[in-house]
């Protein structure tokens, strides 16, 4: 199982869950993953959103700072 297997499979499970917190997690491994490519953005908002709903602060100033220096917000 590849990396990216993995982390789908991850994601997958995490909404099946509806854990919030491993999918703001696993976004942004998935956006770490995909770092430069033009898939970064989508998975960075991804976290973004679920880190929002957590309120966990320190979360949202690094994906905002990320989306930010990458126009995408």
């Amino acid at each position: 199982m590849t990396l990216t297997d993995k982390l789908n499979k991850n994601i997958i499970k995490s909404h099946i869950n509806s854990d919030t917190k491993m999918l703001a997690k696993h976004y942004l491994e998935a956006a770490n993953l995909f770092k430069g490519s033009i898939e970064e953005p989508f998975f960075l908002t991804q976290s973004y959103v679920f880190s929002l709903e957590l309120g966990d602060l320190k979360a949202i100033e690094h994906v905002f700072t990320r989306l930010k220096k990458l126009n995408s917000i």
